[in-house]
């Protein structure tokens, strides 16, 4: 369950680096508020899944491809750290909001460590060809089955 959070906790941070890193890129502004933060994170997921999309029509998805969103996330980490000190120091002032947010981190950490349930055999299935293959153009042709993606999988790849 440690592991997991842990993971969590890393993950997101290279997340907001890359979503901060495009936002500077983008409005050549440095972010202002901590709400920026909150919406890097999701920019930061959306940017690595178009990216994986778009590289997964090249390559298979490997540990190569974490290693380029860790640096590039520790780049956008560098570059606003300020900003993220910031964000940090008003954020802890809110205890009632950290305990809880730790909390729920526990508590989710402990349900996603348990037995899979659901379609995992046909997802697991997909996450580990996209490990081991590129994209393969027109194979949805051959059969509706084989069409039958999403980007979750990608990440999950990753």
């Amino acid at each position: 369950m440690l592991i997991v959070c842990t993971s969590w906790i890393l993950l997101s941070a290279i997340l907001v680096g890359i979503g901060l890193t495009v936002h500077r890129a983008y409005s050549r502004a440095l972010p202002t508020s901590g709400n920026t933060v909150w919406l890097a994170f999701w920019m930061g997921f959306a940017v690595v899944i178009g990216s994986l999309q778009i590289a997964h029509l090249f390559i298979a998805v490997s540990w190569s491809s974490l290693v380029v969103a860790t640096l590039w996330g520790l780049v956008g980490l560098i570059w606003n750290a300020r900003l993220l000190l910031d964000w940090g120091r008003r954020t802890l002032r809110r205890r009632a909001l950290v305990v809880s947010c730790v909390l729920a981190l526990f508590w989710l950490s402990n349900r996603a460590s348990g037995a899979p349930v659901g379609d995992t055999a046909r997802n697991l299935n997909a996450v580990l060809w996209n490990v081991a293959f590129p994209l393969v153009p027109g194979l949805g042709n051959l059969h509706g089955r084989l069409a039958f993606n999403n980007a979750g999988q990608l990440w999950a790849a990753l």
